[in-house]
Order: structure tokens, then sequence, then C-alpha cells
């Protein structure tokens, strides 16, 4: 009898550690059915961010075109003799120049200050022929540069032949007023189009041509120089109080100010972009 009894619990113990067993392994069937569902949730939701990314680069494609849309359209009121002459005259110059003061660098003020000039009752003429000499002067030195562009733009006699002297004098002033540094306010519209187009806030545009400029006029210094000389010049320049000054407070340049201003805030994050553009420039892609 009591081996019977003794046998019972026996079976009634391996039934309980059945039972616990086959708990766990319904634990164990919802545990996956649940990390299933996150998965497919995850993977909706990287499907959502793919079409989500994907209307963005359409998004993005269309303002490209739209601009140079823009762009060509406007091109078709400058004066084809006008931008004949400094096509092949001018913007050539610029070919001996830095990079960051390029022909690239040139014809991308161009195209912003027309898309600028749009909004003004202003001459397009003049606005392309100041956004085409307003760095021309580095050929001359890079410290007063704006005031060398002023004097090689208003001593082209060529330019008489479409333009007044009084026009050529407020394109003058225009190119000298272009410079963020400049302590006064651009004294015409025409300063203010050229210096707000000359205004490429983008923090990896402003870096690139930060570290290269610190790499040419401080060729043997370390990183680390280079970066706090770099950094150092971007508060001074971009910061809360810097000195660079948006007067047509354009959208384009005011959310690029404010990005720059949230990574001056993180010179973790901006150390190793640093790192990186140093290294390429040093080292290229080796």
């Amino acid at each position: 009898m009591r081996d019977a009894e003794h046998v019972q619990r026996g079976v009634e113990h391996v039934q309980r550690d059945v039972e616990h067993v086959q708990k766990g392994v319904e634990h164990v069937q919802r545990g996956a059915e649940h990390e299933m569902r996150g998965a497919k949730a995850e993977i909706r939701g990287a499907k959502a961010e793919m079409r989500g990314a994907k209307a963005e680069m359409r998004g993005a494609e269309h303002e490209i075109l739209l601009y140079f849309c823009k762009i060509k359209i406007i091109k078709m009121y400058i004066n084809p003799e006008l931008e004949s002459y400094i096509r092949q005259n001018i913007l050539p110059r610029y070919n001996n120049l830095d990079s960051g003061h390029d022909v690239n660098h040139i014809q991308k003020v161009i195209d912003d200050s027309l898309i600028l000039a749009r909004q003004f009752d202003v001459n397009i003429n003049m606005v392309y022929a100041i956004a085409a000499y307003h760095d021309i002067g580095i050929e001359k030195g890079r410290g007063e540069h704006h005031i060398f562009s002023g004097q090689i733009l208003a001593a082209d006699e060529n330019l008489t032949k479409w333009f007044s002297r009084q026009q050529i004098e407020i394109m003058r002033q225009a190119v000298e007023d272009h410079r963020a540094s400049n302590k006064h306010e651009p004294r015409s519209i025409y300063g203010k189009i050229v210096a707000e187009a000359d205004r490429d806030i983008s923090l990896p545009t402003i870096l690139r041509r930060t570290i290269q400029f610190g790499l040419k006029k401080y060729p043997d210094e370390n990183f680390e120089f280079q970066f706090e000389r770099a950094y150092q010049h971007i508060t001074d320049k971009y910061g809360e109080k810097g000195y660079l000054k948006l007067h047509l407070h354009s959208e384009k340049n005011e959310k690029g100010l404010a990005e720059v201003r949230a990574a001056i805030n993180d010179k973790e994050l901006l150390h190793n972009i640093c790192k990186e553009i140093f290294d390429r420039e040093m080292f290229g892609n080796a």
C-alpha cells in the first residue's frame, strides 16, 4: 500500500513537472510571439522611415530642380554681352585662388544673389556683376580683399558699356560691404543681397574651409591646434555673440545659422567632424 502511495506521489510529481515544463514552453512561446510582434513593428517602422526618407529625397530633388530652373529663367534677363565678358574675363581669374574662393564659390554666390534679387526692385545686371567681382580682390591679399575687389570693379572700363558711373559706384560699395566682419551695415540693397548670398552657412562647408585655411597658414601645427583655432573662429563668427549678421534673414541662412550654433554647443561633435576633415586634407582617402 505504501509503495502504491509512493508511486502515486511520484506520478503526481512528474505531472507537476510536466505542467511546469508546459507552462515554461507557453511562456517561451508568448515571449517569442511578443518578440515577433515587436520585430514586425520595427520592420513596419523601418519601412515607414524608408518611405519618409524617400519622400524627403524626392522633395530635396524637387527643390534642387526648382532652384536651377529659377536660375535658368533669371539668367535669361542678364545682358548676354555682360554675361559673356564676365564668363570669359573675370570668372577664370578665380581658378588661381584657394578652394574657399574658387569659381564654384563665386558661381554659387551669383546664383543665390539672383534668387534673392527676385524679392526686390533691383537691376539684375548689377546684381550679377557685383556677385561676380565680390572676391576678385583676393588676388591682391585676403585681409582687405573686399576693398581691393571694389577697386578692381570700379577700375574696369569695360563695365561702362553696360552701367553708368553712378551704378558702378553703387556696385563698388556693395562689393566693399559684403564682408561679414564689416562693422557697418551694407549701404544699399545690392550690398545686402551679395552679403546674404555670400553667407554659405553650412556646417560641413564652414569647417572644411576653416581647417583648409588653418593648414595653409599654420602648416606645421598639429590637429589639436587646428581644431582649437577652428572652434574659436566659428564661435567668434557664428556664435550667439558672433560678428556675422544676416541683413535679409533668408530662410536658408537662418536655418543654417541655427544648426551651426547648436553644433558650437557640442564641442565633442565638432572635434570628431574636424578630425575627419583634417585627416582627409592631410592624408587624402588613404
